[in-house]
């Protein structure tokens, strides 16, 4: 069996990447890729539906070995979503494009960055 041809750069949509440079700018962040690394953490935990999803406007943002040096996230997303083998990457940039979205939202509401209440 091969493996479908994945992604060697990911990105977000414009508007997410506008709001997660946003959380940067509101020193919730030191950088976008710290963020960018929570909101996929956060689409994959809670099981965020990406399936027919797509990026509006995607904004390429970084080569992978940057992201996920060690494939944590590729593992990750190759077991507790099987049916994704060989698109982790494509699948991790819709993770946190809609994590980004979740992110911004609690934690603008909030006015603080709360791990528990990104969670629940």
């Amino acid at each position: 069996m091969t493996e479908n041809i994945d992604s060697k750069n990911i990105g977000l949509s414009e508007s997410m990447h506008f709001k997660l440079k946003l959380l940067v700018e509101k020193n919730h962040f030191s950088n976008m890729q710290d963020g960018y690394r929570l909101a996929a953490s956060i689409g994959i935990f809670k099981k965020l539906n990406i399936l027919n999803y797509e990026l509006k406007n995607r904004k390429n943002m970084y080569d992978i070995g940057g992201v996920d040096p060690d494939g944590f996230f590729k593992n990750a997303i190759r077991h507790i979503f099987p049916k994704l083998k060989g698109q982790e990457y494509d699948s991790l940039e819709k993770f946190a494009d809609l994590g980004t979205e979740h992110l911004h939202r609690i934690t603008i509401e909030n006015d603080v960055l709360d791990i528990k209440l990104l969670l629940e």
